[in-house]
């Protein structure tokens, strides 16, 4: 039982996870979870997607993270409709196929940043697109929250573009 600590959820992530869940109400939102290794982005978009799930039929999922991605083998980036919790420890334990993937061929996207930023923009520009996407989808069904889990980017002349019509006020 001394153990039990480790189990515990930090209660910034928590305190995070209910301002978003609460401003996701009944439209989507979107959510970019970025920082160092190490940081715990994967373990909060984990608790959030699992949180979200609660109130919502489906969460979007955009995988950025190419050396340790969640839902697919190294070197891939991928989109994600989530309608289950991710349930376990290790990423290679929730491998799933996605709604859309590229292989990007390395863990880093420090010596193709471009060509990084153009498979993310691909992504979203699938998951924008995408039939079951629509506006009015979105409102009926309340489904749709998107994470963006470690996106590396150095310089802002290279950041994505992400749709703004589901931010929180």
């Amino acid at each position: 039982i001394r153990d039990v600590e480790a189990l515990k959820m930090p209660d910034s992530f928590v305190q995070t996870t209910q301002d978003i869940v609460q401003c996701s109400g009944g439209e989507g939102v979107v959510v970019l979870v970025c920082g160092e290794v190490g940081t715990g982005k994967s373990t909060l978009c984990r608790y959030l997607i699992n949180c979200l799930l609660n109130q919502h039929s489906g969460v979007w999922y955009l995988d950025c993270d190419p050396g340790q991605p969640e839902l697919t083998v190294p070197g891939v980036l991928s989109l994600h409709r989530l309608s289950e919790p991710l349930l376990g420890g290790a990423s290679y334990t929730h491998l799933r196929t996605p709604e859309k993937g590229f292989y990007f061929g390395d863990n880093s996207p420090q010596q193709h940043p471009v060509f990084y930023l153009q498979l993310i923009r691909a992504l979203v520009s699938h998951w924008d697109s995408c039939s079951c996407c629509s506006q009015t989808h979105h409102q009926q069904e309340q489904e749709t929250m998107t994470m963006a889990d470690s996106i590396h980017t150095q310089t802002s002349s290279h950041r994505p573009h992400f749709p703004r019509r589901f931010s929180p006020p």
